[in-house]
């Protein structure tokens, strides 16, 4: 399962023939998941994401990951993994 948080900004510019020019700010967050699981030759793959300007209004609760993690387990047969460490990647 992979996770990626990203935070986005940028300056949106309008222009036109008439002289008019205007700029503002934006920004937005957005969490993505998405799950790959496969036995033998068969693989299965599911992806859900959420976007929103407001970091505290990101539907975490709601994403749907457990969701996906549950639909790819018992679609196959899940076996247990030793403890691993891994890294996780943040992007500004």
């Amino acid at each position: 399962m992979a996770q990626v948080l990203i935070p986005h900004t940028g300056v949106k510019v309008y222009g036109n023939s008439h002289g008019m020019l205007q700029s503002y700010l934006s920004s937005r967050y957005s969490l993505s998941c998405s799950v790959i699981g496969g036995v033998e030759d068969a693989l299965e793959n599911d992806y859900e994401y959420t976007i929103s300007r407001e970091f505290d209004k990101l539907q975490i609760a709601n994403l749907g990951w457990r969701k996906l993690c549950k639909e790819s387990r018992f679609s196959f047969k899940s076996s247990k993994i030793e403890y691993t460490r891994s890294a996780s990647y943040f992007l500004k």
